[in-house]
């Protein structure tokens, strides 16, 4: 796609305590575009959308919407420029999805 990059994460690292979650992981979100992570449990797909979201603080990496840094703003504000987990069951599997939009372009950066 060549819609402009809306989401952008740059070498992303969590640890907890020795154990490496999430190691510099790094990809873009253009406009319209859909990225799925796929991967074992344990392999850090929910943490990446926590540390996406502001519910968990990242170690290191950067996480930019829209051209800006938003590592280390409260999920709150995150939500409020709309980009929201969202997950549910179906048999004995979770599926979650983080979502990017637009749905208050005129509204000013919080």
């Amino acid at each position: 796609m060549s819609g402009a990059v809306r989401l952008e994460v740059r070498r992303l690292t969590k640890r907890f305590g020795g154990l490496v979650a999430v190691k510099e992981i790094s990809f873009d979100i253009r406009a319209g575009e859909i990225l799925g992570l796929i991967g074992p449990n344990g392999s850090g797909k929910s943490t990446v959308i926590k540390l996406i979201m502001g519910i968990e603080r990242a170690d290191a990496g950067t996480v930019k919407l829209d051209g800006v840094d938003i590592r280390g703003w409260p999920s709150h504000r995150i939500a409020r420029r709309c980009a929201g987990k969202r997950c549910w069951r179906i048999s004995s599997s979770r599926f979650c999805r983080i979502l990017f939009c637009g749905l208050r372009p005129t509204r000013a950066w919080m």
